[in-house]
C-alpha cells in the first residue's frame, strides 16, 4: 500500500498559532503603578454559540469498562462553569494579545519519537560519583519462548521463557557471561522491501547467543561478558496458523568489550545526572509509565527493571550520535528521546516571569508565583451560573459520547516549529535559530459529528449545555490602572460587546470538534471610589471597538486573534484533524487509515520526495487549507 496527496480534499486544521516575538522584553516592575487606580466589578454573561462541555471531574462520575462518564459542572445546585476555567481562558487571551509570557510553560522537557533506529549502548556510573559513561555496544540476541517463530539458524539459540524475563540472571541491566554462536548462521538479518526503490533491504539485527555460562574458569576465547537488555512487552496477537503470538522474537545482551583497551575504545562520552541528556532519559521513562499519558502503562510493560538498573549503576540503552557530536539517549532502538532544548530555553524572553519586579502585562494584572517571589492578582473571576430563568433540564444534552480527541503534541515539528523558507531540511528544537510557531488557539466550527456510538477507554461520555443558553458571572478588579481596565474590557469582549457578535471564546472540553464557542458580554461596570468618601459609580453602557485597540495590546497580535476568534472565518469550510481518505474497500486495515498515518506521510513526503514539501502550519493571515492523503495501491508519485 502507498499514499498520495489529494488536492481536492481540503480541510482546516482545528488549531493554529498566534505569533509571538520571543526576543522582545515586554516586562516592567509590577509593584509600581503610576496611574490612578480603580477597583470594582464587571457584571458579565456568557452566551453559548455551540454546545459546550465542562465536565464535573470531582463529582460521582461513572466508569464502565474504562470508559468514563461525566456530568456537567454545577455549583450551588445550578449548572455552572468554574471561575478557574473562565479565568484561565481570559488570561490566555490576555497573554496572546499583550505579547506576555507563557506562564504555564516552565522547564518542560520536550520529547519525541525516533525516526531512524538508534545504536545499542551501555551507561555505566563511575563508582562513588554521579558521573555516567556511555559506551558503544554490540547487540547479541536470544529468543523468547512462547512466541510462534521459525528457526533462524541451524545452531541452537538460547531461548528464555517469557515469565523468566526480568527475573534472576535475566533482569534488566544484569551482568552475564555468555557464549555467542560463531558457526553456521551467527547473525539474524531482517529483510524488508523498499517500495520506493523496489529493492530488498537487509538489516542486521544482532548476533545470536548460544548459552549463558558460569563466569569462573572460562578458557574459551569466544566467551563474552555483557549486560541484559529487556525491552517493552508486546501484547498477545494472532500469530502464524491462527495461534496466539505471545510477545517479541528476541531480547538482548549488550557487549562493550572484555579488555580495558577494548572497553576504552568503545567509550563515547560522559554525562552528569543533571545534564539534559540524562534528565531526558528519565523523562522518557516517566512518560512510558504514566497511565495518564500511556494507556498501556497500567500493564507494567515498559522497561521493567530500569529503576533497579539505575540504582545499580548500569543502564543498557540506545543512543544516536550526530555529526556535531551531540548525543541523544533512548530506551528503545526506535523509541522516545528528548531534545536538549527545553521549553523555557525556547521561549527566551517569553518564559514564565519569576520576579515581581520584572513582570509581563498579564502577570502584572493576573499575578504570578515562582520559587523565589510572587505577585498578587488584581483580578477575581466568579463561577458562571446558568441564568435562573432557564430550566437546567432544558439546557442539557445528556450523555453524549464524544469523538476521540487525540493529536500530535509539541513533538510534531512540522507543525509546532517555524520552518525555514527553503523547506529542504526540517528544523527541530535543537536546530540553530529554531523558533516555536506561537500560541496555540482553536478555530471555531459548526459543532456536528462530534458524537459517536462506540464507547472506548480513549473517549468519554459527557453532558453538554446546548447552544443559546446564558450564564452569568462577575469579574472583580482591585487597584488596576485605567489602561489595564480598558485592556481587560476589550479582551473580554474581543472588541465587540454584543450578544450577536461572532467574535467568540472557546470554553471547556472538545474545542477541536466544534464544542465550546461562547460569546462574553460585559453588561455593566461598577467602580468603587474612596477618594471623597466611599462611593459607587455604575455604568451600563460598555462600548468597545475592535478598530480602536488599547495601547497595551499588540496590533499585529490583535489582527491574528480577531481572525481566529471570528466564527465567520470558517463558514462553509471543513474543520477537522488531518486524515486518510480510503477509496478502496479492500484496504480496510484500521491502522492503515488511522490519523497518525497522515502525519507520518506528511513528514516522509517532505523529507524524501523530490519537489514535494511537507505541509506546515501557515500563519493565520496567510491561509488555512490542507490536503488529505489517500490510501492507494499504486506507488506514490
Amino acid at each position: 500500500m502507498a499514499y498520495r496527496k489529494r488536492d481536492d480534499k481540503k480541510f482546516i486544521n482545528p488549531y493554529n498559532f498566534v505569533q509571538v516575538d520571543l526576543n522582545k522584553d515586554n516586562t516592567s516592575d509590577g509593584t509600581i503603578m503610576e496611574e490612578q487606580l480603580y477597583s470594582g466589578v464587571l457584571n458579565c454573561k456568557l452566551i453559548t454559540k455551540t454546545p459546550i462541555a465542562v465536565p464535573y471531574y470531582d463529582h460521582e462520575d461513572k466508569e464502565i469498562d474504562k470508559h468514563k462518564h461525566y456530568s456537567f459542572f454545577s455549583y450551588d445546585g445550578r449548572l455552572a462553569i468554574p471561575g478557574s476555567t473562565l479565568r484561565g481562558c481570559i488570561r490566555n487571551m490576555y497573554e496572546a494579545l499583550t505579547d506576555s509570557c507563557f506562564v504555564t510553560s516552565k522547564d518542560e522537557i520536550i520529547t519525541t519519537r525516533t525516526k531512524d533506529a538508534f545504536k545499542p549502548g551501555v551507561l555505566i556510573r563511575e563508582e562513588g560519583t554521579d558521573n555516567w559513561v556511555l559506551y558503544k555496544a554490540q547487540r547479541y540476541i536470544f529468543t523468547v519462548k512462547g512466541r510462534d517463530y521459525v528457526e533462524f539458524t541451524s545452531a541452537p539459540v538460547l531461548s528464555v521463557k517469557q515469565e523468566e524475563l526480568n527475573k534472576g540472571q535475566f533482569k534488566f541491566g544484569n551482568k552475564v557471561t555468555f557464549l555467542p554462536i560463531t558457526k553456521g548462521d551467527p547473525e539474524y538479518v531482517k529483510k524488508n522491501f523498499n517500495r520506493r526503490t523496489n529493492r530488498e533491504i537487509r538489516i542486521p539485527v544482532g548476533k545470536y547467543v548460544s548459552r549463558i555460562i558460569e563466569a569462573t574458569n572460562v578458557s574459551n576465547p569466544d566467551v563474552k561478558t555483557g549486560y541484559v537488555y529487556i525491552g517493552e512487552k508486546f501484547p498477545v496477537q494472532r500469530g502464524r496458523n491462527g495461534k496466539p503470538d505471545k510477545g517479541k522474537h528476541f531480547e538482548s545482551i549488550f557487549w562493550i568489550g572484555d579488555t580495558d583497551e577494548a572497553i576504552n575504545r568503545n567509550k563515547v562520552c560522559e554525562f552528569k545526572e543533571d545534564t539534559s541528556e540524562f534528565k531526558g532519559l528519565l523523562e522518557s521513562y516517566k512518560i512510558y509509565n504514566d497511565e495518564k499519558v500511556n494507556n498501556k502503562a497500567a500493564n507494567n510493560s515498559y522497561y521493567v527493571g530500569f529503576e533497579d538498573a539505575k540504582r545499580s549503576g548500569v543502564i543498557p540503552l540506545w543512543f544516536n550520535e550526530k555529526q556535531d557530536g551531540s548525543i541523544y539517549l533512548s530506551l528503545a532502538s526506535i523509541g522516545r528521546y528528548s531534545y536538549k532544548n527545553n521549553m523555557a530555553a525556547m521561549l527566551r524572553s517569553k518564559k514564565a516571569c519569576d520576579s515581581r519586579h520584572k513582570v509581563c502585562p498579564a502577570c502584572a494584572l493576573f499575578g504570578m508565583a515562582s520559587n523565589n517571589q510572587g505577585l498578587g492578582s488584581h483580578i477575581r473571576v466568579t463561577e458562571a451560573k446558568l441564568d435562573s430563568a432557564i430550566d437546567s433540564k432544558d439546557a442539557l444534552e445528556k450523555s453524549i459520547t464524544l469523538r476521540e480527541l487525540a493529536s500530535p503534541k509539541t513533538s510534531y515539528v512540522p507543525f509546532y516549529i517555524k520552518q525555514n523558507s527553503r523547506n529542504q531540511e526540517i528544523l527541530n528544537y535543537d536546530s540553530a535559530g529554531a523558533s516555536i510557531n506561537g500560541r496555540k488557539m482553536y478555530w471555531h466550527s459548526k459543532a456536528k459529528d462530534y458524537s459517536v456510538r462506540e464507547k472506548t477507554k480513549r473517549n468519554a461520555t459527557m453532558d453538554l449545555v446546548k447552544p443559546y443558553n446564558t450564564f452569568n458571572f462577575q469579574v472583580y478588579f482591585d487597584k488596576v490602572t485605567q489602561t489595564q481596565l480598558e485592556t481587560l474590557l476589550w479582551i473580554l469582549t474581543l472588541g465587540e460587546n454584543k450578544e450577536d457578535s461572532t467574535l467568540c471564546y472557546k470554553i471547556g472540553h472538545g474545542k477541536p470538534i466544534g464544542l465550546g464557542s461562547s460569546k462574553l458580554v460585559v453588561e455593566s461596570m461598577i467602580k468603587r471610589s474612596l477618594e471623597d468618601g466611599y462611593g459607587l459609580e455604575a455604568t451600563t453602557e460598555i462600548a468597545t471597538d475592535k478598530e480602536h485597540i488599547p495601547t497595551l495590546i499588540n496590533e499585529a497580535r490583535a489582527k491574528e486573534v480577531l481572525a481566529i476568534v471570528d466564527m465567520k472565518s470558517t463558514e462553509n469550510r471543513v474543520v477537522r484533524y488531518p486524515y486518510i481518505e480510503n477509496t478502496n474497500p479492500a484496504n480496510n486495515g484500521k491502522n492503515s487509515v488511522a490519523a497518525h498515518k497522515w502525519f507520518n506521510e506528511n513528514y516522509s513526503l517532505g523529507k524524501t520526495i523530490i519537489d514535494q514539501k511537507w505541509l506546515t502550519i501557515k500563519e493565520i493571515i496567510e491561509g488555512k487549507s490542507y490536503c488529505a492523503y489517500e490510501l492507494c495501491d499504486e506507488k506514490r508519485k
